[in-house]
């Protein structure tokens, strides 16, 4: 739990508790530390980038989104008393992405990724301006028809167990390929005998 005196956020001993309880699960299913400073910095900093004009894929916009997903939870674990120096913290960014923003009549967003009923009001929003240049920009993935979902799901899935089948085949043994073990394996792979082989007599065996 860092960055609490920079914040100037004044916690009560249980508000600390809780606040650690929060970070350590968050940072748990994470490659770095996630903490209420990082959390703060991370939505003020994608608010001003929303009211410039968004850059990035789609997939990164929804993932920012989800900055303030993480404070809403840490707000309202907060007793009544810790809950308002959080919320001081995040006004200002919350303000500015409401200016830059406007009501996702058509439900976009939804179209995109699924949105649960009781979802924060940020993720019924869409930015006013996205950069002119659509294909460098999150529009370019904004607003694709559910064929080109299901395309793209499709193709994702088959990539997947391609790669699965060649990574399988890459660490099977080496004795599992020797030509000539048919039928010892699944994964064997037999050659076609030669003439002379199939012509040859059994070992152990008599003519008659």
């Amino acid at each position: 739990m860092t960055g609490l005196d920079d914040l100037g956020v004044q916690l009560s001993p249980a508000g600390r508790r809780i606040l650690r309880h929060h970070e350590d699960r968050w940072t748990g299913g994470a490659r770095f530390d996630i903490t209420l400073e990082w959390l703060v910095r991370s939505w003020s900093e994608f608010a001003r980038r929303v009211e410039a004009g968004y850059v990035g894929y789609f997939e990164e916009y929804l993932n920012d989104l989800t900055s303030r997903d993480l404070l809403d939870e840490l707000v309202r674990a907060l007793q009544a008393d810790d809950a308002p120096f959080v919320e001081a913290k995040i006004s200002g960014a919350d303000g500015t992405y409401r200016q830059a923003t406007r009501a996702d009549e058509a439900h976009d967003l939804g179209k995109m990724f699924r949105i649960e009923l009781g979802a924060g009001w940020w993720w019924r929003r869409v930015p006013l301006k996205w950069p002119a240049d659509p294909d460098d920009s999150a529009y370019a993935r904004y607003q694709p028809t559910i064929p080109q979902i299901l395309a793209t799901q499709v193709r994702t899935r088959a990539s997947a167990v391609r790669n699965l089948v060649s990574l399988l085949l890459d660490v099977a043994p080496a004795w599992l390929w020797k030509p000539g073990n048919c039928g010892t394996s699944v994964h064997t792979r037999c050659t076609s005998a030669s003439p002379e082989t199939a012509a040859a007599p059994l070992s152990g065996s008599t003519e008659r």
